[in-house]
């Protein structure tokens, strides 16, 4: 190793960097919740430690009974994240830090130290095949995601029953966070910019005490996203995975939010009326109505389709004061039964 290690402290907090995001001069919001929250629980047990450079390398872990999760366990450490950066790797820093998080426990009289991590490797959650290394091994499970432990006297930590149930009442895309993460707060403004613009509803639930963290719904390190009742994902998810995940639900875009897509562009407007067949099941005819109008929503009264005013009626206060050239729909609804007539959607 090239550099020490070493703890943060309430004393040198506020003058060190927090490894995720490092910044010279502007303050990053995230990184300032992170620090903000971090002074509240170094005091409770919690541990930062990391490398004495301009780098990421850090290992993050607190107390199982105050660590802000949905899993219990007697006189166990939780482990948050073990992070070691890719240029900084093969030099023995992602070793030490688990080391000194394992003896921590022991010289504590602790049960053991326990992790979050999943049937298969996600991205936000630290490498479970190198806690294996050190004899972690699955002691519970809550869906696709499993509570990893290292027991010292053969007790094991368990998730809550309600992380179990994995469920809640509200339909629209939601989303729990704590500020454990300089990274959450990029992440939860991208899903609202994203949602914003395309007219999703969307509920956004901070994780701010003890209390809620342990209630959780479903398994949770600092971030947890639910869409139509079920929860989706631990992972901090840019528009990529996001829009995925909307698409695989069926039913999921409402005929509002296809529109609202469609409007942007014609090549969007095309993507929509693919993904209304599948999705909305909507009939052709309607697929082919309101793909005609997203195409051409003109700001005159100008003369328009009979059949696509009839097939169009689920979309009438989205169209209204719009209109769509006969031309178009006249090509577009060609051996459909239209005929042409004037007046306004």
């Amino acid at each position: 190793m090239n550099g020490n290690l070493f703890n943060l402290t309430p004393e040198n907090l506020a003058d060190e960097h927090l490894c995720c995001i490092i910044r010279s001069h502007k303050r990053h919001p995230g990184v300032e919740a992170k620090r903000q929250w971090l002074s509240a629980r170094l005091p409770e047990g919690h541990v930062f430690r990391k490398l004495d450079q301009r780098a990421t390398v850090f290992i993050e872990y607190a107390p199982l009974e105050t660590a802000w999760v949905p899993v219990v366990g007697d006189k166990y450490l939780y482990l948050y994240c073990l992070w070691v950066l890719r240029d900084q790797r093969n030099r023995g820093y992602g070793r030490a830090l688990m080391e000194h998080c394992v003896a921590d426990a022991l010289t504590q009289g602790r049960s053991g130290v326990c992790m979050l991590g999943a049937v298969k490797q996600r991205a936000w959650l630290s490498n479970q095949s190198f806690a294996r290394h050190f004899g972690f091994e699955t002691v519970d499970t809550a869906g696709d995601y499993e509570l990893l432990a290292l027991s010292f006297d053969g007790t094991k930590p368990r998730f809550t029953e309600a992380a179990k149930r994995q469920t809640i009442d509200s339909q629209d895309l939601t989303v729990f966070y704590s500020p454990q993460c300089p990274y959450i707060h990029q992440t939860v403004e991208t899903i609202r910019q994203y949602c914003a613009e395309r007219a999703i509803p969307l509920s956004v639930i901070p994780v701010d005490s003890l209390e809620k963290a342990k209630a959780l719904p479903c398994p949770f390190n600092n971030f947890a996203l639910f869409y139509r009742g079920k929860f989706q994902t631990v992972n901090l998810i840019d528009t990529g995975p996001l829009g995925r995940i909307l698409s695989k639900n069926v039913g999921a875009v409402t005929q509002e939010n296809i529109l609202s897509e469609g409007r942007r562009s014609v090549k969007l407007a095309e993507r929509c009326a693919a993904f209304a067949w599948k999705s909305c099941k909507l009939t052709a005819s309607e697929v082919t109505a309101w793909r005609c109008c997203i195409k051409l929503l003109l700001p005159s009264e100008i003369s328009k389709c009979s059949l696509c005013v009839e097939t169009l009626r689920p979309f009438q206060r989205q169209l209204e004061r719009r209109t769509v050239g006969m031309a178009v729909c006249r090509r577009r609804c060609q051996g459909k039964g239209g005929r042409d007539e004037k007046g306004q959607i």
